[in-house]
């Protein structure tokens, strides 16, 4: 992205992605910059909703809004190297490495997804880790039989609230809209809105997993959002490298010239020089020249945005490891070297940080993932629930105690780094049902119901 130098306005010329452009200076609109970044995202989150179990009334009816603008916040991962590693790294967390009944799971679910469910449950998971909520839609025939479970982006969807109930209403990029019913709640659709003329088969529901957050019921906000002022230094710091080494717009020192007085002459070729092998950077960095007068005096002053001599080069390593911290993912995990030390942590260390990641957010997801498949799709797709053996020491001993899992639990790290590196989502596995090879949407398949995942 070029830059005015004068103004700071984007010019947007030859730039990758113009949408991208945007995102590279802010993620919510405002007219100056200011540490306040976050306020119309916390204000606007916090104003909307009731929950459906309340004994207080809603008097406000009709959509309601996002509480953030969610396509800006999934493309926010292409514009930070920081920020993209730590979201792929909560996402193979979460569901990357499959299913623990993955073959179970491939026989009874993949003839319902356009290529597999593995892949289904990726995309799902981006958006969740991404905004804090995600969707699946399910499609039915008229016998409510199960045909079809789609990705639904989350931009598209909003509660909508009526006198008599709650529904989804999908808002499509073209302008158009059609309503859907929360899972489980088709019938009862039905009976609140006799106008909808549809027929039975021709009305989706939705999942919705979202991450639990006191500031909007009905809608999904990320728990990294405080790292976007961060992600913005981030790219303040680049577009000074790119003013300081190619617009060069950013000054690193002054000559101040006292003492006597030059003729018009004489400046006028010290300023054509200049610009001739500073400005426009050609050669040499410096100019060389000759300025008669005894009494001439030159000093030289090094200002702030010199950042070889400052803490501006430091800085942009501190900002970096911030914004990995404000994720709360390790370093290894997130397959970046942090600045401050030469070398990974030791390999104690790493397994260590693996655990902790584990155990405080990764095992926390994927229960909540595991829970609400299995009180929607489990409602109807029966999963053997998973029985493990855990290790228990009682500081003299140590024992065994089995454990049960719903059979929707996704693998943890630890399983995929005992017994090697899984096999991609979709992709040929080793035999255990993770999914099916990469490829068009099977012959059969059933698409949705008018609206096309984006």
């Amino acid at each position: 992205m070029s830059m005015n130098v004068v103004t700071g306005e984007p010019t947007l010329e030859g730039s990758v992605s113009k949408a991208l452009d945007e995102l590279y200076l802010t993620i919510v609109p405002r007219d100056k910059a200011n540490m306040r970044l976050l306020e119309s995202i916390l204000k606007s989150a916090g104003a909307d909703g009731q929950s459906v179990e309340t004994n207080q009334k809603d008097t406000d009816f009709g959509e309601v809004e996002h509480p953030v603008d969610y396509a800006k916040l999934v493309r926010l991962k292409y514009t930070n190297i920081q920020h993209g590693r730590c979201i792929d790294a909560k996402v193979t967390a979460l569901v990357g490495f499959g299913y623990k009944r993955a073959k179970e799971i491939s026989e009874k679910l993949d003839d319902l997804c356009k290529k597999t469910f593995a892949e289904l449950s990726t995309e799902i998971a981006y958006d969740v880790v991404d905004t804090g909520a995600g969707y699946m839609e399910v499609v039915r025939d008229e016998s409510d039989t199960l045909v079809g479970l789609n990705f639904m982006s989350v931009t598209k969807p909003k509660v909508e609230r009526t006198k008599d109930g709650w529904h989804w209403k999908i808002h499509e990029p073209c302008g158009t809209s059609q309503n859907m019913a929360f899972f489980g709640d088709k019938e009862d659709y039905k009976k609140r809105n006799t106008t909808d003329t549809r027929t039975k088969a021709e009305i989706s529901e939705l999942i919705q997993i979202r991450v639990p957050q006191n500031l909007s019921p009905e809608y999904g906000i990320p728990s990294h959002l405080a790292v976007i002022p961060k992600i913005e230094m981030s790219s303040v710091i680049n577009q000074f490298n790119y003013d300081f080494f190619q617009n060069w717009g950013a000054v690193a020192q002054m000559l101040i010239l006292h003492g006597a007085a030059i003729d018009p002459k004489t400046w006028a070729a010290i300023k054509t020089e200049y610009v001739r092998t500073v400005k426009e950077g050609h050669g040499m960095k410096g100019v060389l020249a000759h300025i008669p007068g005894k009494d001439l005096k030159i000093d030289k002053v090094d200002l702030g945005s010199n950042q070889f001599e400052g803490h501006f080069l430091e800085y942009e390593r501190q900002v970096a490891v911030d914004i990995v911290g404000g994720h709360g993912v390790p370093h290894p995990i997130a397959m970046i070297q942090p600045n401050t030390s030469l070398t990974f942590p030791k390999t104690d260390e790493t397994k260590d940080s693996v655990k902790m990641f584990q155990g405080f957010w990764a095992g926390a997801m994927q229960m909540l993932w595991a829970n609400t498949l299995e009180g929607t799709l489990g409602q109807e797709i029966k999963l053997a629930p998973v029985k493990e053996q855990r290790q228990v020491t009682n500081g003299v001993s140590q024992e065994f105690e089995e454990i049960e899992h719903s059979g929707w639990m996704p693998k943890t790290i630890e399983e995929s780094l005992q017994f090697g590196m899984a096999p991609q989502a979709g992709g040929p596995d080793d035999g255990k049902g993770l999914g099916q090879s990469q490829g068009a949407p099977k012959a059969g398949s059933t698409g949705t119901n008018g609206v096309q995942p984006s």
